[in-house]
């Protein structure tokens, strides 16, 4: 927001993994749960995060398994998507501590979202330039 008005929204639609797996090797925003423990382990609380990764074709298991998850996900006719777990990465390229049998609903990533930012924080230092 500039000056109080709103820029531009954008409308994200929300896919279930089970039902639509997400690409691989694209860009997503993806919403991923799982367990944390402030005691010790003592009392675990569910959580949620969203996240902007690329789902992997590789997983954690795949060099010690005879075949890939890809593989076995693709014989399977692509069904199943969150039987199997395959690596998340970054943008910038690290592998994530996440795995893809955590996410909970996957949308594409808004094309516009990194240029409006830059946009608003053009305006931002033109107006701060001017006062």
């Amino acid at each position: 927001m500039v000056s109080g008005q709103i820029i531009e929204s954008t409308v994200i639609s929300w896919f279930d993994p089970g039902v639509y797996p997400p690409p691989f090797d694209r860009k997503l925003l993806l919403m991923v749960a799982g367990w944390r423990s402030d005691a010790c382990g003592g009392m675990f609380e569910p959580y949620t995060v969203v996240l902007t990764a690329y789902v992997q074709t590789s997983g954690p298991d795949d060099a010690y398994n005879g075949v890939s998850a890809l593989d076995e996900f693709e014989a399977g006719g692509r069904e199943g998507f969150l039987d199997f777990q395959f690596n998340l990465k970054s943008d910038d390229g690290e592998t994530l501590d996440w795995y893809s049998d955590s996410i909970i609903a996957w949308a594409y990533y808004p094309l516009n979202v990194e240029q409006t930012a830059f946009e608003v924080e053009k305006a931002r230092q033109a107006a701060a330039v001017r006062a």
